[in-house]
């Protein structure tokens, strides 16, 4: 109920109970937050004195796995965003840090690509490893993670 009673809380109490309403009770009601708040709590107590029994209240521990659930969607998903932003950096650095080098030997053998391509895997035997390397931790992180 509100803080600040009104006069008429005991007429529209009794009004409510006996159904005998007078028409200026009526629109008081209407106007009254104190006296709409008498009436809305006798109808539910009215309610709860016929046996309707309320609505029963969720099982907790089903509310806390389904909140746990959501929120390990909501890191996984975050997770994977942030991923492939590092592997589109790790990848865009590796490019940037390459085409000096492949520019060069594209100048040195005449504009030749198939020849400066040829010039990482022959003469810099550690980059086609390192290359495979990075592919293979891409293919296992992209990989969907098992439940623990």
């Amino acid at each position: 109920m509100t803080e600040s009673g009104c006069i008429h809380e005991s007429a529209v109490l009794r009004a409510a109970h006996t159904g005998q309403w007078q028409p200026e009770l009526r629109r008081h009601t209407q106007t009254c937050a104190a006296c709409a708040e008498v009436l809305r709590l006798h109808a539910q107590l009215t309610l709860l004195r016929a046996g309707d029994q309320p609505t029963p209240a969720p099982d907790p521990t089903r509310l806390w796995l389904k909140a746990q659930f959501a929120e390990r969607q909501r890191r996984s998903l975050l997770i994977a965003r942030i991923s492939g932003f590092a592997y589109t950096a790790l990848f865009a650095g590796i490019g940037i840090g390459l085409y000096p080098l492949i520019g060069r030997k594209l100048a040195q053998s005449g504009g030749s690509l198939p020849g400066a391509l040829g010039w990482l895997v022959t003469d810099n035997p550690t980059l086609p490893i390192l290359a495979a390397l990075i592919l293979l931790w891409y293919a296992l992180s992209a990989q969907p993670h098992r439940a623990r």
